[in-house]
């Protein structure tokens, strides 16, 4: 994860959901508590993007609750969206390189590549290591794993 983007998910937690849930349990935390807490982001004006930000970085927690035996779902699905406006990202100066190196792999892995950066997933890309791409015949796929250690917690 970019240092990027651990600074936003700590600034969404510290300023946006501890307050609202930092005392609820993981067991009382449904989706009217969260479509709730939504609404009051609303009346307290918080920018959109913000909303969606903060959203997202709940969502990704609690999917972590679930996927650990934490909780059973995550209410977060039960709630509706904020609508966004389509995002105008701006490609970083190394996509011609990158996309040059894997140029032999066809036109699905350029889509691929293009997807990746279209939805501002760059720093995920550029984390792949050659062990990751894996069967480098007529089919090759990415395989990577990884592992989520929280700040002071060991593998």
């Amino acid at each position: 994860m970019e240092s990027t983007t651990r600074k936003a998910y700590r600034s969404h937690c510290t300023s946006h959901l501890l307050p609202r849930f930092g005392t609820v349990l993981l067991r009382d935390l449904d989706a009217a508590a969260i479509g709730a807490w939504m609404n009051e982001q609303i009346k307290a004006q918080v920018s959109l993007r913000m909303r969606v930000a903060t959203r997202s970085t709940l969502s990704s927690i609690l999917a972590f609750a679930v996927n650990n035996g934490r909780l059973t779902h995550n209410p977060v699905g039960a709630t509706r969206a904020p609508k966004t406006a389509p995002l105008n990202r701006r490609r970083p100066e190394q996509w011609p390189a990158l996309r040059r190196e894997f140029n032999d792999y066809g036109p699905e892995t350029q889509l691929l590549l293009d997807l990746t950066i279209d939805t501002g997933r760059f720093g995920e890309l550029t984390d792949l290591r050659p062990e990751h791409l894996v069967g480098r015949g007529a089919k090759p796929y990415l395989k990577v794993e990884t592992v989520a250690v929280w700040p002071g917690e060991s593998n």
